[in-house]
């Protein structure tokens, strides 16, 4: 990163919101602004560039090392690891400062590598295979209403794990 304030901050100009299908979007957060890379047909110089094309090889480079770990693991399990990780907040300002953005604009949070990789325990969209994250996309409320989704957990470890959820 040229300026480390910048890891915990979304891009302006990120895309948001919710799908044709549905679905939330984006599912997870990378680091994506002033990110130095190599720059093409520069020789050795590299690129300071922000957004999806700096923030997609960071998720990569993480699924791989999923992979990696987890050999045998289909897409949607390391979709799931990466997912249910991304547990750091992802702010408005620089330096984590001004609010914490919501799912619609960040989806599950920023990327965690260590975590995601030794993560055993994995949540799945059980309506919707593939889809991993679990959106309610619009919903239209008169006076009130009740929407469910069943949520898939498998703990592919030897031992126990409890979980408290929820959304704040």
């Amino acid at each position: 990163l040229v300026n480390p304030a910048f890891t915990d901050q979304v891009v302006s100009f990120t895309s948001r919101g919710i799908t044709e299908a549905t679905q939330g979007k984006p599912d997870l957060s990378a680091p994506g602004n002033t990110i130095l890379s190599a720059g093409m047909g520069t020789g050795n110089k590299g690129l300071n560039d922000s957004g999806t094309s700096m923030a997609a090889p960071h998720v990569a480079g993480l699924a791989a090392l999923v992979v990696e770990a987890h050999k045998g693991w289909s897409a949607e399990r390391v979709k799931a690891a990466l997912m249910n990780t991304a547990t750091q907040d992802v702010y408005a300002g620089p330096g984590q400062t001004g609010p914490i953005e919501g799912p619609e604009r960040v989806g599950a949070g920023r990327v965690v590598a260590d975590a995601a990789v030794t993560q055993q325990v994995l949540a799945f969209n059980a309506d919707n295979r593939g889809a991993v994250g679990v959106s309610f996309g619009e919903v239209e409320v008169v006076r009130s209403a009740s929407v469910h989704k069943t949520v898939k957990v498998e703990n592919l470890s030897d031992s126990w794990a409890r979980y408290k959820v929820g959304y704040q």
